[in-house]
């Protein structure tokens, strides 16, 4: 077992003075300090221990009061503490990290100035043995056996590696660093996740209110219709299709609701809560108006793809992981060539076996000079693997550089449809009234005012999409680009869109 380098000088000391003490304070000190590993190893097993048996899980969240007609930032907040992936890196952040430490504790002693005593390993044996006396022939042998006791402790030391394990330990400060950049990845992931289905849960709620306006406007018209009928300006038949029209009126209306009801599953989805236990509708405030005003987010960002690509290169985390990768290979490579040199280290030891007492200490060194070439092809495949992975930080730029050109293109078409949308609701709310107004008197036909109703509400739909498309577009830019989300929540009235 490893122990700090106070300890082992206190150690030292206490030998001189008394060996029995001595042995029994190490071992009490190594009991102690290895059952208080277990015990949290124990502690951590029964903690996942109904995950593996499948039961239940009762998972830790935060309040829900948190998110009660919260904004996206607080949502976006609850998501980054509730959602399990973003746990799981951390933990791996975690286990990088103790990777590291163990491997900073083989150090050689001329390697670590930090802590010269890291490399100690010392061992501690305990035995008793017996024995029957020579006796001369089988019938002889007596019952009564004679023995002793021993014990010995031993402390060996690594002194020199050849950079064996300076190169681990740059290839592993890497792999904390690509750990740490994973953790932003899912982290940025988790937001774009939050955000798209939140813009997708206000999109569809607005779109149900679309089509509560095109079953408003098809039941007026029947209402009208039948007064018509009453008065004999029209037949039967125009009764009939206009029933049929708010039919179908109704039946968009039920697959919108449908739509509301799966986009808030993913948001109690995205928001890290089982859509089985919690109503998004006890979260959210579901009783506004979502077409009249409609929520914004994030504000319009103005970079070309050339400016926000630059950014990206150093700080996408896509990116930054590859890299880091990267310079772990190249360590790697590093530790492959120091295995094809040899060893050298030092070792002590103290050994009782009643009644006597002695020591011994020695310096070796050991040089592997040929072992079928599996050093020599470990050293190759590093190289290749240093290579592959170099391949690969090109094949993320390039991927990157064309999903960054999608989300600008895909921001670039939202503003565009928003601005002809607004432009054709205008006209198509114009002539949806004056077909309306000829209809009722007679001077236009079914057709003309199914056709002026469908083309406000398309044109209405098609402002609400454009709206949120653009928000979408926002967010997948920020994830992509690893910026910091610029949060600027507001709420847009009909007329300022």
């Amino acid at each position: 077992m490893r122990l700090g380098a106070g300890f082992d000088i206190i150690c030292i000391m206490i030998l001189k003075e008394n060996k029995i003490k001595f042995i029994a304070a190490y071992t009490v000190a190594a009991l102690l300090f290895g059952c208080s590993c277990m015990k949290e190893a124990n502690k951590a097993k029964d903690e996942v221990k109904d995950i593996a048996l499948g039961q239940e899980i009762n998972r830790s969240l935060p309040p829900l009061e948190t998110i009660k007609g919260a904004s996206l930032e607080q949502m976006v907040d609850f998501a980054m503490k509730a959602r399990p992936e973003i746990k799981a890196a951390e933990l791996a952040v975690k286990d990088a990290r103790l990777a590291l430490k163990q491997l900073a504790a083989d150090a050689p002693i001329f390697q670590n100035t930090n802590n010269i005593f890291t490399s100690f390993s010392v061992d501690f044996g305990l035995g008793h043995s017996e024995s029957s006396k020579g006796v001369h022939g089988i019938d002889n042998l007596e019952g009564e056996t004679h023995g002793n006791a021993s014990s010995d402790i031993s402390i060996s030391l690594l002194l020199w590696d050849f950079g064996r394990n300076n190169a681990a330990v740059a290839a592993q400060i890497e792999r904390v660093i690509a750990a740490e950049n994973s953790l932003l990845e899912v982290k940025y992931s988790a937001f774009e996740d939050v955000a798209t289905s939140y813009f997708n849960m206000l999109e569809k709620r607005a779109l149900m209110q679309v089509a509560l306006t095109n079953a408003h406007e098809f039941a007026v018209h029947l209402e009208h219709a039948e007064k018509r009928l009453e008065a004999g300006e029209i037949k039967n038949l125009d009764i009939l299709r206009a029933r049929l029209d708010l039919a179908v009126a109704k039946e968009a209306l039920i697959n919108a609701s449908n739509n509301v009801r799966v986009t808030s599953a993913s948001m109690l989805s995205a928001l890290g809560l089982e859509s089985s236990k919690y109503s998004f509708d006890e979260i959210f405030n579901t009783q506004k108006d979502f077409l009249s005003e409609m929520t914004r987010c994030l504000p319009d960002s103005t970079e070309t793809l050339d400016e926000i690509f630059s950014f990206a290169r150093t700080n996408a985390p896509a990116i930054s992981v590859k890299r880091a990768r990267l310079r772990a290979a190249l360590s790697d490579v590093d530790a492959a060539k120091a295995e094809m040199l040899p060893k050298i280290s030092a070792s002590a030891s103290l050994n009782w076996a009643d009644p006597l007492w002695f020591w011994k200490w020695g310096v070796n060194g050991a040089w592997n000079l040929f072992n079928g070439f599996r050093m020599k092809n470990a050293l190759k495949r590093s190289v290749v693997a240093m290579q592959t992975i170099a391949a690969d930080v090109e094949d993320t730029e390039l991927k990157l550089s064309v999903s960054l050109e999608l989300a600008l293109s895909r921001r670039d078409n939202a503003l565009e449809a928003r601005s002809s949308a607004n432009e054709s609701l205008q006209r198509a709310s114009e002539n949806m009234r004056y077909v309306g107004a000829m209809f009722n008197v007679g001077e236009a036909s079914r057709v003309d005012f199914t056709s002026a109703v469908s083309d406000y509400i398309e044109a209405l739909g098609s402002r609400v999409t454009a709206f949120y498309e653009g928000q979408r577009a926002e967010a997948a830019l920020f994830a992509l680009a690893g910026r910091y989300p610029r949060y600027d929540e507001k709420k847009i009235k009909e007329n300022d869109l």
